[in-house]
């Protein structure tokens, strides 16, 4: 009798309204409105990471020349820099542009294909190449619109953690893309 009583004056709190126990559902979310001009200022950062890095060594520390054994050295803080601190913050990003390229080049390189039977009379699908061609070009997309689901939901969210299942998914299709293309 005693816990009805207690669960009755409970105040009734919806824990799962909250993307994050530190903020009400309601209340904006400030990270969103600050990506791009952070994104900007961590980009000029990197560049003028690399430029001062470029000068230090270039005139500084006596320049750059493969030939001379005393400055050849100079050359590894600027690629050091260039590589693991500027190239490397943007791989997310060249990884989805080429991403869409891919499947972009894929879907016209069907086209092509579908186009020239057509024009010659030669019917579409009829051997296995052409098969495995179709389900890799569908399973290539499904991968890049899966993708770009996880990086809108992981963005969206205020959750940094990745589910599993989604991340266990995309590698299947991944593996079983690469076997695909070993039998062509």
């Amino acid at each position: 009798m005693q816990l009805k009583n207690q669960q009755q004056t409970m105040p009734n709190t919806n824990l799962r309204a909250y993307d994050s126990l530190d903020q009400p559902p309601d209340a904006p979310e400030q990270r969103h409105k600050a990506f791009v001009p952070l994104v900007v200022v961590v980009q000029i950062a990197g560049l003028l990471a690399v430029v001062l890095s470029i000068v230090w060594m270039g005139l500084y520390a006596g320049g750059f020349d493969w030939s001379q054994p005393e400055i050849v050295f100079n050359y590894h803080p600027v690629f050091m820099v260039l590589g693991l601190v500027f190239c490397f913050g943007d791989v997310k990003v060249v990884h989805a542009i080429l991403m869409l390229l891919s499947l972009l080049f894929a879907v016209v390189g069907l086209k092509a294909a579908f186009d020239s039977h057509n024009l010659r009379g030669i019917p579409n699908l009829y051997s296995i190449h052409s098969w495995i061609g179709i389900i890799v070009t569908v399973l290539f997309g499904l991968q890049v619109c899966l993708n770009g689901c996880l990086l809108t939901v992981s963005y969206c969210s205020a959750k940094d953690s990745l589910p599993n299942e989604f991340l266990l998914i995309t590698l299947l299709i991944r593996i079983l893309i690469y076997n695909l293309l070993e039998l062509r």
